[in-house]
């Protein structure tokens, strides 16, 4: 006889309805467990983003507790346009986007907090991030750097800047503060562009050249890396090619005036020199074999000499090591230099020393000539005519100036005679900056480090006797103003007189509203009396489109007792000055050129692909500015048309390379090549040109710039 249960259901169901019960149970504790877990992550990741300034430094002390410390005790070298001629001309690099070690507040709140007297991160490690911004915008096209060389080189640099903002502090025996929260700042600073860092480097990978069906794309983009020189001593490449424009061969007949473009190929071994003469392939020239005792590296092209003998020099300043500041100058004059002189041409001193048209120079100071010069870097100092007292150089010194007390910086103008036998010491004496941020007789400069952001200017104005060198700094309210400090040697005594070792103030200027964004900037007029700070950068306009922006500084006249003159206002015309570009335009480097008539020529160009089935085109635009002295335009920007470049011949019966492949290698080349100005060959005219076209070993003449700023094409822009 069976039971009956009705609507209580079977004797089975009972194992039913507990099974269920248990599986309740059992999801309502996993979900009180997930929820304990997940609300335990949310509690960690708040109190790690509460505390990153804590965890975030384990963390990156764990990661990077092998990063090798410099040695030496001196600031990073500073990065900054190196010229390729020794004319009047700028080169802006940073693709307009500005300078800085900018983080979201709430980001630069939680992973680096200020207490006491430290100062913002963004402002302590300004030096390396703007090495660090130049790096990722150009290093690969320039030097072909990687993302990791480039963090890599912000993290030794920030140990370098470390040393010198907690100096208070007790240096280990190699001169470093151990253990200090500055070091753990700077590889915080590191691993977060490490892990963050990726989508900002700009590289020349295939992946971003248009392809065929992209038609509308423009070839600058913004993932594009570009050519700009900002590391004179790239000791991170193990090759890189740049170019220089200095006085042709004395080996070729050519007219007088006559310019040649050099290439320099460029390995820690050595450097290959070749040269084109007419923009024809390139010759060889020289080999110069690297010395072990020193570092190689670029030259600069600097102007020197008397009346008739006026000529350009190729200019080494040789460092011994990044962590040494002991070197020498070495020189050539390729335009005066016969075939025995490029010979022995090796950077030793054996044959040189009959050698009239090469120096090689110790420098230092008069009192002992062998001491170490502690310089780190050199510009040109004269702008316009060639020093007539011999090779004229300007740097502001990175280490304090020598004395009993203080730290102020120290300005150097080097002039090194060329009719020296080789080898034979050059006295130069360092001279302290006595200003409002460094009075005399204390010396001493608060936050010294602020001083070396940014190359310093060559001004030159035209009643001095010795040039003027100008430098910004920025101080608590870095992210929209700063300052430009300005010195100048003393006009009544001579470089090496020792009897007063006080450089010459020419008066502090106080830039309001110089944005960190307005960096870098230029100068036009740096020969008159009266010349303007200029910033362009990569802005918004009323429509909310990516614009150029131009804003102007003018700087007062020289201010002795620094008494903090005002800045004069500039009359800027809003429509004509207006340059009226897209912010590509920003991505390959602009050129200012300095003018007789004190006025400056601003040159813009922009290169995209003519996309065909076979890509054997770029097309190359070109827009000017005139701007006056007084920062007035007499004229619009003049935007040109675009101009056709071949870069892929057609192909050749033998040939076994895809020729779309081989188009779009040949536009990357063109691509990564500078753009260069110069009166070429004597007749007064300005040449632009590219020094690789479809061929590399073949220079391409894009224009001539008339007076008015017109690039009027040549016949060779498409020949290749």
């Amino acid at each position: 006889m069976s039971a009956s249960y009705g609507s209580e259901g079977s004797p089975n169901d009972a194992p039913r309805h507990h099974r269920g019960r248990v599986q309740s149970a059992m999801r309502r504790l996993m979900v009180y467990l997930f929820a304990i877990f997940g609300g335990l992550i949310l509690i960690g990741i708040a109190v790690f983003a509460l505390r990153m300034d804590v965890f975030g430094r384990i963390a990156a002390d764990q990661i990077l507790a092998n990063a090798i410390r410099p040695s030496g005790r001196e600031m990073p070298a500073t990065a900054g346009s190196i010229p390729y001629a020794s004319a009047d001309m700028q080169i802006v690099g940073g693709m307009g986007q500005g300078l800085s070690c900018s983080l979201p507040w709430i980001l630069e709140w939680l992973a680096f907090p200020t207490h006491g007297d430290t100062s913002p991160i963004g402002l302590r490690m300004r030096q390396a991030c703007a090495y660090h911004d130049y790096c990722y915008r150009h290093g690969a096209a320039t030097y072909g750097y990687t993302q990791a060389d480039c963090d890599f080189a912000l993290q030794a640099q920030a140990f370098r800047l470390c040393t010198f903002i907690e100096n208070a502090g007790k240096p280990d025996a190699n001169g470093h503060v151990k253990d200090s929260n500055c070091m753990q700042d700077a590889r915080l600073v590191t691993l977060g562009v490490r892990v963050g860092g990726s989508d900002s480097f700009r590289t020349l990978d295939a992946r971003f050249v248009p392809s065929i069906e992209e038609t509308d794309r423009d070839g600058s983009n913004e993932n594009s890396s570009t050519f700009f020189e900002f590391d004179l001593y790239a000791t991170k490449s193990t090759t890189y090619t740049v170019y220089r424009i200095a006085d042709a061969p004395l080996v070729e007949l050519k007219a007088p005036g006559t310019k040649a473009i050099y290439r320099f190929k460029i390995r820690p071994s050595g450097t290959i020199v070749s040269y084109s003469l007419g923009f024809q392939p390139y010759k060889y020239y020289a080999q110069i074999p690297g010395n072990p005792n020193y570092l190689t590296s670029a030259p600069l092209v600097v102007g020197a000499g008397f009346g008739d003998n006026v000529a350009d020099w190729f200019v080494w300043w040789q460092r011994a090591s990044e962590d040494a500041t002991t070197g020498r100058l070495v020189a050539l004059a390729p335009g005066l230099a016969t075939d025995r002189e490029l010979s022995c041409f090796d950077f030793a001193t054996g044959c040189l020393v009959s050698a009239p048209h090469n120096v090689v120079a110790e420098i230092g100071r008069a009192e002992n000539l062998k001491d170490d010069p502690q310089i780190d870097q050199l510009r040109p100092a004269d702008l316009g005519p060639a020093s007539a007292k011999g090779i004229s150089l300007i740097t502001l010194r990175n280490h304090s100036c020598r004395g009993p007390v203080g730290n102020a910086p120290c300005f150097v103008h080097v002039l090194v005679r060329t009719d020296i036998a080789a080898g034979q010491p050059q006295p130069q004496e360092p001279l302290s900056i006595n200003d409002r941020f460094s009075r005399k007789p204390e010396s001493t400069d608060s936050n010294r480090y602020r001083n070396f952001v940014s190359l310093p200017f060559v001004l030159d104005p035209p009643k001095a006797k010795s040039p003027v060198i100008a430098w910004t700094r920025r101080d608590e309210n870095y992210q929209h103003d700063a300052y430009l400090r300005r010195a100048a040697v003393d006009p009544g005594r001579d470089e090496t007189n020792t009897i007063d070792d006080t450089a010459s103030s020419q008066g502090t200027v106080f830039l309001s509203g110089f944005a960190e964004a307005d960096e870098p900037a230029f100068v036009i007029g740096r020969s008159t009396e009266h010349p303007i700070l200029v910033s362009m950068t990569d802005a918004t306009d009323t429509e909310g489109a990516s614009a150029t922006t131009a804003r102007l500084w003018a700087l007062p006249p020289p201010d002795i007792g620094d008494q903090a003159l005002p800045t004069p206002a500039v009359a800027v015309d809003a429509v004509r000055c207006r340059p009226g570009l897209e912010a590509r335009w920003l991505l390959r480097p602009p050129q200012i050129v300095g003018r007789p008539d004190g006025s400056s020529l601003v040159v813009f160009t922009r290169l995209w692909p003519h996309v065909s089935k076979d890509w054997i085109a770029a097309k190359l635009q070109v827009t000017t500015l005139v701007i006056q002295p007084d920062g007035g335009c007499p004229a619009p920007a003049w935007r040109g048309p675009e101009i056709s470049i071949r870069t892929s011949k057609p192909t050749k019966p033998d040939e076994t390379q895809d020729p779309i492949e081989r188009g779009r290698n040949a536009f990357v080349r063109v691509s990564q090549a500078p753009i260069l100005l110069a009166d070429i060959d004597g007749d007064g005219s300005t040449k632009l040109m590219l020094p690789q076209g479809s061929e590399p070993d073949a220079p391409l003449q894009i224009c001539s710039l008339t007076t008015d700023g017109m690039c009027v094409a040549s016949d060779n822009s498409n020949g290749g």
